[in-house]
């Protein structure tokens, strides 16, 4: 008997959702926010219609530079949307892509220099030191407190591109952060600047860790809580069918120019060697064909007893078939007794 037919008979089943969002711009050099704000704009739009909370992680270090480059237009905007968003009832947590922190702005060709070898934690440890990673995650922390209100209490590493170093537990444990969530079991990913393998962490909706084993190994009295990426094993024509999809994926992104607008951009270019393509759906590749195993997932982890499904999506990657796939979910995930949940919420009711 399925572990979910035993807590309906025992009247325990909770059908919990969490959409998370990494509130972010591609990172090509062009500083175009336009696509950011309005996608934003109007997913949220959708998510306070239907009484929908979301999670928004921001790029801290982002709006960092905005400051740090004298560009106060922009980080104006951003911010505006940021307290609109808290006013709605969203949730900010953290996010960190530490190349920021050594990026530079190209006025007279209005484009942001990276240095791609900074894109990883480990990548910026090397290259700057320890005390550098530290001094720049409490400057961001502060931006928090000071232009939100608000003390963020789940980190979530950009790129997902963390190699499980010691320090980096330890580091986000001691600035007070109790919610890790840069896992997505199975998934791997080797590029010139790092290499991420999530393939032997546990089959497991959440755990405990101990960040003075410095891994993401499960520990029963670790200080912080592991909260991944949900996934699930999609049927096998199900699965090509997506991979299918990723290829034409930078097609679907930009077949709108009212949804693009006219800058379309694509991401930073880190070389990537090898990937393993997630046997998951995701709200950033949906389409006509893959509304259903948006659905098909959600229900197969509840099925496997699971009493929530996460999800990790980018406002800036939503395309045009993104706004029927989420009011079709949200309709889906209601109508089945299910509920839209924060991930700090989500965190106090583990």
């Amino acid at each position: 008997m399925h572990c979910y037919i035993c807590k309906a008979l025992t009247g325990i089943v909770k059908r919990l959702s969490v959409l998370t969002f990494d509130y972010e711009i591609f990172f090509d050099g062009q500083n175009d926010l336009e696509h950011l704000i309005t996608k934003t704009q109007k997913l949220t739009d959708i998510a306070n219609h239907q009484s929908v909370p979301l999670s928004f992680f921001i790029d801290i270090a982002y709006l960092e530079a905005l400051k740090r480059c004298g560009l106060h237009h922009e980080f104006k905007r951003i911010k505006d949307q940021l307290n609109w968003l808290s006013t709605c009832g969203h949730e900010l947590q953290f996010h960190w892509h530490p190349h920021w922190i050594t990026s530079t702005w190209n006025e007279e060709k209005k484009l942001w220099i990276f240095n791609k070898a900074d894109y990883s934690w480990n990548g910026f440890v090397e290259n700057h030191g320890m005390d550098k990673m530290i001094g720049a995650l409490k400057l961001c922390l502060e931006i928090f407190k000071t232009e939100f209100d608000i003390v963020p209490c789940a980190f979530r590493m950009g790129g997902l591109a963390v190699e499980e170093p010691q320090h980096y537990l330890k580091t986000i444990e001691n600035l007070g952060f109790t919610i890790e969530t840069s896992v997505f079991p199975g998934f791997f990913k080797e590029c010139k600047f790092f290499t991420t393998d999530h393939r032997k962490t546990p089959n497991k909706t959440h755990w405990k860790i101990d960040s003075q084993t410095g891994c993401f190994k499960e520990q029963q009295q670790g200080g912080i809580l592991e909260i991944p990426i949900s996934q699930a094993y999609t049927k096998e024509l199900d699965f090509w069918k997506k991979a299918n999809l990723s290829l034409n994926y930078r097609w679907l992104k930009w077949s709108s120019q009212e949804e693009e607008g006219t800058y379309a951009q694509s991401p930073m270019n880190l070389e990537v060697k090898k990937e393993i393509l997630p046997r998951t759906a995701s709200l950033d590749k949906a389409d006509r064909a893959t509304k259903m195993l948006f659905r098909s997932v959600t229900e197969q982890i509840w099925e496997n007893g699971a009493d929530f499904v996460l999800w990790l999506n980018h406002p800036k990657s939503l395309n045009l078939y993104s706004w029927s796939a989420l009011r079709d979910y949200i309709d889906w995930v209601k109508n089945n007794s299910g509920q839209f949940i924060t991930i700090e919420t989500l965190k106090n009711k583990l």
